[in-house]
């Protein structure tokens, strides 16, 4: 079976959101980056007190240090929503025609986006269906990190992603 479509920048928006919101390397960042912030402006906050007592400098730096736990989750997304924009408009947009074949015989995907690559269905690790699009998540051998093909989420790609998970024996997760 073969697919051909054309992706737009906002289904690599939401591929990318949804490893942002799933890996667990990257809420480990996050975290990180959010504990040591408050831990440097309690640190500031501490040096005031200490050295003026409950004076204006204390409360200048306490304003900050609620504001990072209360919002920082969100400024944390919002900024890598921004550099995820412009990182899809300089790399994918608008190469983005893509041609899939998947071999049954060899168990092999196909991909043709700029250029052509094989992947093979041993390999996936996850299938994965937010309502606009589908992911087909790869190991990458020798790496850490993944590979993925995004789909739309249309009556062919689903029957497509339906044929890949009777290959695999892998089910499709459906995620909001």
């Amino acid at each position: 079976m073969s697919l051909d479509y054309t992706l737009d920048e906002n289904d690599y928006l939401r591929y990318h959101m949804y490893q942002l919101k799933t890996d667990n390397n990257i809420k480990k960042t996050m975290k990180l980056s959010w504990l040591l912030l408050v831990l440097v402006y309690s640190g500031m906050m501490w040096f005031f007190y200490a050295k003026f007592g409950l004076s204006v400098g204390f409360y200048v730096i306490l304003v900050p240090i609620l504001l990072i736990v209360v919002f920082y989750p969100k400024f944390y997304e919002s900024s890598c929503k921004r550099r995820i924009l412009k990182f899809t408009r300089k790399n994918y947009y608008p190469n983005n025609h893509i041609l899939l074949e998947l071999d049954t015989i060899s168990n092999t995907i196909t991909a043709k986006i700029q250029d052509e690559f094989k992947l093979e269905t041993k390999n996936i690790t996850k299938l994965v269906q937010i309502p606009q699009n589908l992911f087909i998540i790869f190991k990458n051998p020798g790496k850490k990190d993944t590979l993925s093909i995004i789909l739309k989420n249309d009556e062919i790609s689903a029957k497509f992603m339906e044929l890949v998970a009777e290959k695999t024996g892998l089910s499709i997760k459906e995620e909001l």
